[in-house]
């Protein structure tokens, strides 16, 4: 899959809370929410002007309309670790949290099937080699 599939999958995804997302999905899609909120935000200081206050309008629009799915493939990652969905509050605790909580997004994937289902990683070999034949 290309990296732009993987950072698109969870706008699909948006409302599935159950499962397991691996590494690419997970860190394709931050980094496709991380470019579209600079490129907004450079787009509208530039098109109004720093100080006019649409640009926090449009990150506070782009924050509500990624909160789902941002969260959903939080959820899913976490799951992927072997953790319930419950530990991306610890994204929470000052100073400890940020860094562990990217610590865990960063680990591979538990290997073969899990409490919450099996490994994407197989999903995606199976579609190849189904795709394929």
């Amino acid at each position: 899959m290309t990296p732009l599939t993987w950072a698109i999958r969870p706008l699909r995804n948006y409302a599935v809370f159950t499962g397991r997302s691996g590494r690419s999905e997970f860190w394709w899609f931050v980094l496709l929410v991380t470019v579209c909120s600079f490129v907004s935000g450079l787009g509208a200081a530039l098109a109004f002007g720093p100080k006019s206050g649409v640009t926090g309008l449009l990150t506070i629009v782009m924050d509500f309309a990624l909160i789902c799915p941002s969260t959903s493939v939080t959820i899913r990652r976490l799951h992927d670790t072997g953790l319930s969905g419950w530990w991306i509050l610890v994204g929470l605790v000052p100073f400890i949290g940020p860094g562990w909580f990217i610590f865990r997004m960063a680990r591979p994937s538990q290997a073969g099937t899990n409490r919450f289902g099996p490994s994407p990683r197989v999903e995606t070999t199976v579609n190849r080699i189904v795709s394929v034949s």
